[in-house]
């Protein structure tokens, strides 16, 4: 199971120089204190059984792995992006069906716990471990759905009038930014627009000199790593000379230039 990078991961959580009263909060507080003073539990052993015990989940944690490191790479491409990406519904669909079947299997085997307390506390923490790992997949995911919806409070009015920036948002997306424009342009009627004159109450832009609606800025500089060189030479823009990208090369271009890269998976924002 590929883990999120976000806050400690599950090494730093049950590594060997831990200190103890973080140990011994994580197995239940300072009231089992004298409980687990003669446990010898090995976390490296602990953690190659948690490893190994995924198996048990069939080929899903193959597929799981795939997901999570597409969350990863969706994340942060949206997160330094300038303009709203194309909604991942695959990607969200199979994720919350692996995080509901892996919950299931979480709380099965809660009830089956053994008899013996060693075998018990040992379980325990395989499952403890797993639980934090669907909760690290659920916050990545919750912040890929906040990042998100930034973006379209930031540039409501763009999206709802641009048909193909509309058709990149999932269908409840559409729905909420179209129920949000429509309450922010009251709120501007009732604020102030009303006590203008008739044909400056609508806020459709009428000069290109003067920009009432707030679109995404293309031509902000980005970072992007190469992940599948093109086989061909890229170029900037036309007229400039032409470039060979290498795997794992770092650039810094305008998004528009990285665009073209970006939608065929050649790169990822970083």
């Amino acid at each position: 199971m590929s883990f999120v990078d976000y806050g400690n991961d599950v090494e730093s959580v049950v590594g060997d120089e831990i200190p103890r009263l973080r140990l011994e909060q994580m197995l239940g507080g300072d009231s089992h204190r004298n409980r687990y003073a003669n446990l010898e539990y090995d976390f490296d052993d602990k953690l190659r059984t948690y490893y190994d015990t995924l198996s048990e989940f069939g080929d899903d944690s193959l597929e799981l792995n795939e997901d999570v490191d597409a969350l990863h790479r969706a994340l942060f491409n949206e997160q330094y992006c300038p303009e709203i990406l194309p909604f991942e519904s695959r990607m969200v669909t199979e994720l919350r069906e692996i995080i509901d079947f892996q919950r299931k299997v979480i709380d099965e085997s809660s009830d089956s716990v053994p008899e013996d307390s060693v075998s018990a506390d040992r379980l325990n923490l395989d499952l403890h471990l797993k639980r934090i790992e669907l909760e690290r997949m659920n916050y990545a995911l919750r912040s890929y759905f906040r990042l998100r919806l930034r973006k379209i409070e930031r540039h409501v009015q763009f999206l709802t009038r641009n048909a193909d920036a509309f058709l990149s948002l999932s269908d409840s997306e559409q729905k909420y930014a179209s129920s949000y424009v429509k309450i922010l342009e009251e709120h501007f009627h009732e604020s102030f627009l009303r006590h203008l004159p008739e044909k400056l109450q609508t806020l459709d832009e009428r000069d290109e000199n003067v920009k009432l609606i707030s679109a995404p800025n293309l031509n902000q500089f980005v970072f992007c790593k190469v992940e599948n060189p093109p086989s061909s030479e890229f170029s900037i823009r036309p007229g400039a000379p032409p470039v060979k990208l290498h795997k794992n090369d770092i650039i810094c271009l305008p998004y528009s230039a990285v665009k073209p890269l970006l939608q065929s998976n050649a790169v990822y924002l970083i």
